[in-house]
């Protein structure tokens, strides 16, 4: 209800491009799918595979001009994403550690100095 009340686009990569995005592609799939009911209603009342063929030709072509991205994401994306992943699995992990005693070291040096400017409560009687 709210995306169909939107004014506007929302801002580039933010959450709510997002979740828009995602509603697009949800309706077009349940779009999608309520043409496949029909069609296979429309399949099953013919018994001749002659006559089914053109129907479920026709719309597997919907289909892909529908979704034009889903032959390009599901042949390449995986091999893609699985060699970067190896790629960046097989460097070894760059983890800078620093001893424990060098950082209480370097806090009870950062307090020394910051006793330097200590308030102290004057004496009475002074200014």
């Amino acid at each position: 209800m709210w995306y169909d009340r939107f004014s506007g686009i929302p801002p580039r990569h933010s959450p709510l491009e997002t979740i828009f995005t995602l509603i697009m592609l949800e309706r077009q799939r349940s779009r999608l799918l309520e043409t496949r009911a029909m069609v296979q209603s429309i399949v099953g009342m013919h018994e001749s595979k002659k006559t089914q063929d053109p129907a479920i030709a026709a719309f597997q072509e919907y289909c892909d001009n529908m979704f034009p991205f889903i032959d390009k994401a599901k042949n390449g994306a995986k091999d893609e994403i699985h060699q970067i992943l190896a790629k960046f699995v097989s460097q070894r992990a760059k983890i800078n550690l620093t001893p424990i005693y060098k950082a209480k070291a370097e806090h009870a040096k950062q307090m020394v100095s910051a006793q330097q400017f200590k308030l102290r409560p004057k004496p009475p009687g002074t200014i």
